[in-house]
């Protein structure tokens, strides 16, 4: 991902427009009109999206 990352960063030759971080899986999209930016954020994460990574990092709730 980071490869991606800078050769996106180095094709483009230009700061960011957004930068999101922090845990879990997000979907990030962003677009910009005339007079606005949008962006779009979906949180994917889920503990069973990979069925065991996912699992251990993101527990499910206890049940009481």
């Amino acid at each position: 991902m980071k490869l991606l990352r800078n050769a996106v960063d180095w094709a483009t030759n230009e700061p960011r427009p957004v930068e999101v971080t922090g845990p879990g899986t997000l979907d990030v999209t962003m677009w910009r009109q005339k007079e606005s930016l949008t962006v779009h954020l979906v949180n994917l994460t889920n503990p069973m999206m990979m069925k065991g990574p996912s699992a251990s990092s993101f527990p499910r709730p206890r049940s009481r």
